[in-house]
């Protein structure tokens, strides 16, 4: 998150980098339908190091957190406001040792190489800019195996000036190659709201060199 979208409005002043508690719990209520679909695609074993950006109030954080009994989940978030919601809630359920909060974007991501064993983002990556250098640091920072999911409601989607084909087939696009195997694409909703994802899988060290290679 943090990143202007092509067009100004609510949806950069909400899910940019928000400076309010409404704007938390507006997020909250927002995107808590989509974020509990999503979660459960991360296919979570429980001891894995996982990586939430842009988390908002911390809605997933706890439901990511929930599954990691013997691993860690880490938010980054630019926003001081909604990484101070996140850690209240979070602070009320769990040992410090099962999460982080950190600040950054994910254009220059504050983490060492192969750092997460799972990536997730919901209602940020429409604001990406520009959405290569995105995804350089998220394959960056993913451990071999890794798993990635993806998600944006097209509302919010469509408030960041662009329609659905023009933020996915990108976003597929860059996931499609010898770093990463796209496993699915869908569309998903609770009630008129529809929200897009994708998921993807990141390659071994060594089926990726033998791609690279050929």
């Amino acid at each position: 998150m943090g990143v202007t979208p092509r067009r100004p409005g609510w949806i950069r002043r909400v899910f940019g980098v928000p400076t309010s508690r409404w704007a938390g719990w507006f997020l909250a209520r927002f995107n808590g339908p989509m974020n509990r679909r999503l979660v459960a695609r991360l296919q979570l074993g429980g001891g894995e190091r996982v990586l939430e950006i842009g988390p908002g109030p911390g809605v997933a954080l706890e439901a990511i957190a929930r599954r990691l009994p013997n691993g860690r989940v880490t938010g980054l978030d630019p926003s001081p406001v909604m990484r101070s919601m996140a850690e209240a809630r979070l602070r009320r359920k769990f040992p410090p040792e099962r999460y982080r909060l950190e600040a950054g974007e994910v254009g220059a991501l504050p983490f060492p190489d192969a750092s997460f064993d799972a990536i997730y983002s919901a209602n940020s990556v429409q604001l990406w800019a520009p959405l290569d250098a995105a995804l350089r640091e998220i394959t960056r920072v993913a451990a071999p195996g890794a798993r990635l999911v993806l998600g944006a409601q097209e509302v919010a989607i469509r408030g960041a000036g662009r329609t659905v084909r023009e933020l996915f087939d990108p976003l597929v696009g860059g996931l499609s190659g010898p770093a990463w195997t796209v496993e699915s694409v869908g569309r998903g909703g609770v009630g008129r709201f529809h929200y897009r994802y994708v998921e993807a899988r990141r390659a071994e060290r060594g089926s990726e060199s033998a791609a690279g290679r050929a």
